[in-house]
């Protein structure tokens, strides 16, 4: 039994331990926002205003690809990488800010102050980016969540529902 059993990695901490107190929340906040920026052209790394300018010829092509040419020729495909990063990377964000709130929910050791600010930012993180997915792909899944099995299949949701999540999440 013992040799099937596999003890959690020394390196993991567990959401208790990271929602323990105020500095390790913090630091949990920190890393949303770092994730956030990790990858080149990803939504709130430079994508979320590069890939809508090319289209728009706001931007000249420095890097000429295929898949870039498909911006500034207005004619997208469905396989087009960079259209899959920038829509993954977002619902990566989204799961980082519904991870933090969800995590917060169960903790009492983080301070009310705290607890406040890490809402309100995880909060404000997601109205942003549906904000920005709701222009940029019109109908999109509200995953509001952290069930991958869940998210995996939710549905479009009508634009004007996702800008009601949006208002939900700023008021």
């Amino acid at each position: 039994r013992k040799f099937v059993q596999v003890s959690a990695p020394e390196t993991l901490l567990s959401t208790g331990t990271v929602f323990s107190g105020d500095v390790t929340a913090l630091s949990a906040l920190a890393g949303m926002y770092s994730r956030a920026m990790m990858l080149q052209g990803s939504f709130l790394n430079g994508g979320n205003t590069l890939y809508p300018a090319l289209s728009a010829d706001e931007c000249v092509l420095t890097l000429v690809t295929p898949a870039m040419q498909e911006f500034s020729s207005n004619a997208l495909g469905s396989d087009n990488n960079y259209i899959f990063n920038l829509y993954g990377s977002a619902y990566n964000i989204l799961y980082n800010a519904n991870t933090l709130l969800e995590s917060l929910t169960g903790s009492k050791a983080v301070s009310k102050p705290i607890r406040r600010q890490i809402v309100g930012e995880a909060l404000f993180m997601r109205a942003f980016i549906y904000s920005r997915l709701v222009e940029l792909f019109g109908a999109v899944p509200i995953v509001t969540g952290t069930n991958a099995d869940v998210n995996a299949r939710m549905p479009r949701s009508a634009v004007d529902n996702v800008y009601q999540q949006v208002q939900t999440d700023l008021l």
